[in-house]
């Protein structure tokens, strides 16, 4: 009887774990982080030179360039309503660098005619940066200064559009849990009819 006891009382705290344990399973919305994949960048000379991107672990960078109102302050009269951060990269040029300097970026999902705007960090301030052109998967971007971060500005219904906007939350359990909930009833299933059969007995 003691057995079945705490095998019941085994299968229930087993129960409440995964219930509990299911919250974990549900992500946020990431926004379309990863749209750089490469740049060079040409002085004004003609020479080309070396470019290292990196990833911005400084979140104050990203809640600033994620409010609407300091992107139509910096970006100004060539903000579109709807603009959103799609990327933001950190960016490490050669110190012979002479500027103004042109990188020529690839970026996912941009297309020719993308209603797009390219800010970045001169250490300082955010600023923005003279777009030359743009191409399908390329822009060429001036800079008057050293940029240490660029974000790219990109029109939220476009990045729907081209499938590179943001993803919906995974909330749910997966299989695994599914199935280790599933066996946690049966197990409780189990030991309630044998604690009534020993009752009876």
């Amino acid at each position: 009887m003691k057995q079945i006891k705490r095998l019941t009382a085994l299968c229930i705290v087993l129960a409440l774990a995964l219930t509990m344990s299911i919250g974990a399973f549900a992500d946020g919305s990431p926004s379309a982080y990863g749209l750089f994949m490469g740049a060079r960048a040409r002085m004004g000379n003609g020479r080309m030179v070396n470019v290292t991107l990196s990833e911005v672990t400084d979140d104050n960078a990203k809640v600033k360039l994620e409010d609407s109102d300091f992107l139509k302050e910096v970006i100004g009269n060539e903000y579109v309503e709807g603009m959103v951060l799609a990327d933001l990269k950190g960016l490490t040029l050669p110190e012979d660098v002479e500027f103004p300097v042109t990188l020529e970026l690839d970026v996912n999902g941009v297309k020719a005619g993308s209603k797009i705007a390219l800010l970045y960090f001169d250490g300082t301030e955010w600023k923005k940066a003279t777009i030359e052109s743009i191409a399908d998967g390329l822009v060429a971007v001036t800079f008057e200064s050293n940029p240490t971060m660029i974000a790219l500005i990109m029109d939220e219904t476009e990045m729907a559009a081209a499938n590179i906007g943001t993803t919906s939350p995974k909330t749910g359990m997966s299989p695994i849990v599914m199935m280790a909930a599933f066996g946690a009833v049966v197990c409780i299933t189990g030991a309630v009819t044998l604690t009534k059969k020993k009752e009876h007995n």
